[in-house]
This record gives C-alpha cells, structure tokens and sequence, in this order.
C-alpha cells in the first residue's frame, strides 16, 4: 500500500501547474488551501496500512489475487457494493470530509464494463489496455481522479453547436501514436493533487460529435495541463487559522471538500496505450449511466454520515447547554436520525438490487441509488435547519479564536460563553465551529450537486419508473376495461 510519506515525496517532487489564488504552488503540500485534502488523504493512507481497518479498508483483487486497496477494487458482486457504502461511511467518522477518491473509483468500475463491451461488439483492444492499466492502479495504489464534467458553455447547444467547440473536452489532432486534446474540465475533485486521472465523456453523444467521445487516462503532471483550485469563503479560514486550531471547526480537515478545480488541457498528448474509448460515440449513454449509478450509490454511504456527525454535535451542544432533556430539542436529533436513514435505506437497497454487466462487474439499481440521492440533496438543506435551530446564534457570531487567546479577552469569554458547570468554554467554541464547518460551509454546496443535480436524478427516476405497468395495476383493481383508442 501507498503510505503518506511516498504521497508527500510524490507531490514535493510534481512540477507546478497548480495555481491556488492567482500564484503557481510551488509546493503543494505546504500551500495552506491545498493543505487540508492533502491531511485527508494521509488519514485514508493510514488507515488502509492498519491491520486494525484491513477488512473495510482492502479487498482481494479479482485480477491479481492481491489485496489492494479498496478504492482500486472493482465490484464485482452486491456484497462489494455493500461494503463500499461501508467504506466511505467509516471513512467520514475519521475525517468528516469528502475522501476525494470516490470519482475514481466510480470510472474505474464504469470503463472496466463499458471497454468490455466495445471489445467484444466491436472487436477493439480497449479492455485488454485498461485490464492493464487497472492492474498498474491497484499495484502502485495511485490516487486516481475522474474528470466528467465539461464546462458546457451554452448549455441548450450541442458541444459541436457551440460558439467555441472547446467548450467539451475533444480531440484536436490525431497521430500515429495517439492524439492531442484540448478542453476544460470542471470541478474536478482532487486533481492537483492526485496521481492519474480518467478521463471521460460528460454528454450523451451523436455520430457528428465522434472528436468528442474520447476516454483515457493521464498523468496529472502531463505537459498542457494546468489545474486553477477552487476559491471560496473557506479559504480565508484556512489562510488565516492554522490548521488544528479551533477555528478550523473540522481541525484537521477544514470545511473546502473536495479539493476541486478547474482541469485545464491545453493541447494535451495522449498516446494510444491510455486511450480507452476513442470515437464510439454510441457507448457514451451506458459509460455516464454505469458511472452515475456508482457515484450515486457511494453518497448513500457519506452522506448519512454526514448528517450523523451533526447529530453528535447536537448531541453534545445540548448536553453542554443543559438541554438534552428537552422536548424540542429530542425531537429535532430524532428527525436528523430520521433522515440520515432515508438516505442509507434506498442505497443499501439499490447495492443488494443491482445487475452483474457481462464484464461481471456488479452495478447499483439505477431508479434506488437515484432515489438516495435526491432525498440526500433535500436532506442535506433540512438538516443545516435543524441543526442550525438546535444550536442558536452563536453558529453565526462566535468570535475567533484569538479573541479567546487575547489576555485581555480570554477570561470574559470564559465568563460569559460557559453553560453547563464544568464544561470550559473552549468546548462550546470547538462544537459550534465544527457545527459551523458542516452546515454553514462550502460543504453545503458540495453535498448538493456531487453526483448530479436533482434534475439529473429526477430524470433517472422518470425513466426507471414503468408508469404504464403501474398504470395498468391499477386500472384492473379498480374494474376498468382497457382504455379505449
């Protein structure tokens, strides 16, 4: 397994091509906005080097008979994508903060069974070159990226209908040996800070758009490529509080999730060896389906225990202010429990529903892992209010944590932020800032649009949904003839 001191010689050795706030990162690790990813990613190294985490951390390769780690593994059966859901949910009761791999994993699974098909359809060498190249994957134990999601331009015009057809990444030149690619992909989680990225389609395509039904995998070192990092709010926070002090709220992780980018390819070479779809423009439904229906199912194991972390805060704050015995405030955790639940159900459910692809890799029931995520986009907001309700306004007004240090401030914080007797008021200050790091962060957003919009999901859910065999259920129950022409 990658352990953390390989990852850091990794990243202190990368040429830069990262740009935090409008400045090249010389050294990625010591940038104080890229600092928190990097922290999470060390936390997962070591957590899969445990013997103590082994079973929910590796699997046994089905392609090498080795354990690798279980970002790499490729599901090929219900139980592997249970223990996924297992996976992530553990992982954010070590880091409370997206684990950034996830993607990879999603385009690791949905190339596996898409390149199969194209093989044996088409008669190409697609999956003979990724068997290899997953293989390279789970021996090295790289941390590979996805990027999907071009940045579209205007959004109702094909991306060959565009005003700049760069707007969806495409192929711009072909050779002997492979081809040059130019475009832009969007919020893409960890990539200044990974090894590899795959790189696929983000559209359904036509036959006119065959430049833009390209997939392979890069090195994000690659000449032609720049990463320009995400800038939000949060960052001040990271910029300005060090990292492991209260004002953190999450102290080792901050509150930036996901570590996202904008994926820049300027005329990029890839060779033939790392391409995996080059053309078949009629294989980008099923790849972006099989994809999503991986995403989808993993944000049923995180982002319950998202809402589960804010129940232990809540918990806590009560309990601190002298309140845990109140009504209201027993109903409000009771109705967070309620719907960390209603995302897990329907994700559990869509891992023990799904269907074996012929390449044996083992897919969620699309209409079920679409179900969990819209309730984990509508149960994201109705937590934040809840949460928000049980701890009042400090969540908005705390002072920061130099005020508590200031001597001359420290002992009127003391005073007047303490509640329960025996409980410094250093204790208040942590809880709310963590409170504050989930529900009033950049993770808000982040929980919403990961894995699709509601729109996305909703569409899933219209077309998995047989309205005409319900339809027909009913019609009989109810003594109706067969409805006339």
């Amino acid at each position: 397994m990658l352990n953390k001191e390989d990852y850091l010689s990794y990243l202190r050795g990368k040429k830069s091509n990262v740009y935090v706030l409008g400045k090249k990162a010389e050294d990625v690790t010591e940038d104080p906005v890229l600092k928190p990813a990097i922290s999470i990613i060390n936390k997962c190294l070591d957590l899969a080097s445990d013997p103590k985490y082994s079973n929910i951390m590796l699997e046994t390769s089905h392609l090498t008979g080795k354990k690798v780690n279980r970002f790499s593994h490729l599901t090929m059966s219900k139980e592997d994508l249970v223990k996924r859901l297992e996976h992530v949910a553990f992982l954010q009761t070590k880091t409370g903060s997206c684990t950034m791999r996830c993607a990879g994993t999603n385009a690791l699974n949905a190339l596996y069974s898409i390149t199969y098909d194209m093989d044996k359809k088409l008669g190409t060498d697609y999956h003979d070159k990724f068997v290899k190249y997953v293989k390279h994957v789970q021996d090295d134990d790289l941390i590979v990226g996805c990027g999907m999601m071009d940045v579209k331009g205007v959004r109702p015009l094909r991306p060959h209908q565009q005003p700049d057809l760069d707007f969806h990444l495409r192929i711009v030149e072909e050779r002997s040996d492979g081809v040059i690619v130019r475009g832009c992909k969007a919020h893409q989680t960890v990539s200044a800070i990974s090894h590899e990225y795959l790189i696929v389609p983000c559209k359904v395509l036509g036959e006119n758009e065959k430049e833009y039904a390209i997939a392979f995998a890069i090195d994000v070192n690659t000449e032609g490529i720049i990463h320009i990092q995400q800038h939000n709010f949060q960052d001040s926070r990271h910029v300005v509080a060090e990292q492991g002090s209260i004002d953190f709220g999450n102290i080792n992780y901050g509150s930036s999730f996901a570590c996202t980018s904008l994926m820049i390819f300027d005329d990029v070479f890839v060779p033939n060896e790392k391409i995996f779809m080059h053309g078949e423009y009629q294989y980008t439904y099923p790849l972006i389906r099989r994809f999503s229906a991986h995403a989808r199912l993993a944000e049923g194991g995180c982002r319950p225990r998202m809402i589960d972390l804010l129940i232990g805060a809540g918990q806590a704050l009560s309990e601190y202010s002298g309140l845990d015995k109140e009504s209201h405030i027993k109903d409000k955790l009771t109705q967070l429990s309620f719907l960390s639940q209603s995302i897990r159900g329907p994700a559990l459910a869509a891992a023990y529903q799904g269907s074996t692809t012929p390449s044996g890799i083992y897919i969620p029931d699309f209409l079920l892992c679409s179900t969990s995520k819209l309730q984990a986009i509508h149960a994201n907001y109705e937590a934040n209010k809840l949460i928000n309700d049980v701890a009042g306004g400090f969540i908005n007004s705390m002072p920061s944590e130099k005020d508590y240090k200031n001597p001359a401030l420290h002992d009127f914080m003391e005073k007047y932020l303490a509640r329960v007797p025996g409980v410094p008021a250093e204790n208040i200050i942590r809880i709310f800032r963590f409170i504050e790091s989930i529900s009033m962060s950049p993770v808000v957003g982040a929980l919403h649009y990961g894995g699709g919009t509601l729109e996305a999901q909703n569409v899933t859910i219209r077309g998995e949904t047989n309205f005409q065999e319900y339809k027909k259920w009913a019609l009989s129950l109810a003594g109706i003839t067969p409805e006339i022409p």
